[in-house]
């Protein structure tokens, strides 16, 4: 393994590797342990929660951005350099505010920001239908931006002949 130095600071040797994979794109991270523990990605511990790894992740892809661009606080007054921080958000309005650079985020280290894990069984067949009529309602509006009206009427009525979702309130 070849010496190299931390792509943070550029001065002390690199000995924290991280190396990320998102589909066939892979990219390698090297830092001196100072600016590991500085952006969050070791401490006490090695504590790898979530809210670290946000975190950590949310301040390697901001180094440079943080400058460039003038800093929007949520309703709660939380900063997203405070966020980077903590790795909480401070309320639900949070969500909004910070959405594009959470969904940045998100796809950074999921690679995606659409929920693909497991939900409970009795949801199974409406989340399905969900991501059917998502999927529907996107080739609907494509055909119709293409004005292929033929096949925008056919999934038009596809669409239609979904059942509606069912909530379990509402079967009582």
């Amino acid at each position: 393994m070849s010496e190299k130095n931390c792509e943070h600071c550029h001065e002390r040797p690199a000995t924290i590797r991280i190396v990320q994979q998102l589909g066939d794109k892979v990219t390698k991270h090297s830092f001196c342990e100072t600016c590991a523990e500085k952006l969050g990605i070791t401490g006490d511990g090695m504590n790898f929660s979530l809210a670290n790894l946000l975190t950590a992740f949310a301040n390697l892809d901001s180094v440079t951005e943080a400058a460039a661009e003038p800093e929007t606080a949520c309703a709660c007054g939380l900063t997203f350099p405070e966020f980077r921080e903590s790795g909480r958000l401070g309320c639900a309005q949070c969500y909004t505010t910070f959405a594009p650079r959470l969904a940045q985020l998100l796809r950074t280290i999921h690679g995606s920001t659409e929920h693909r894990g497991k939900c409970p069984r009795r949801r199974a067949a409406a989340v399905s239908r969900n991501r059917e009529r998502l999927r529907l309602q996107a080739d609907l509006r494509d055909a119709v931006r293409r004005e292929d009206y033929e096949t925008a009427a056919r999934l038009r009525d596809t669409i239609r002949g979904l059942a509606p979702d069912e909530a379990p309130e509402e079967r009582a």
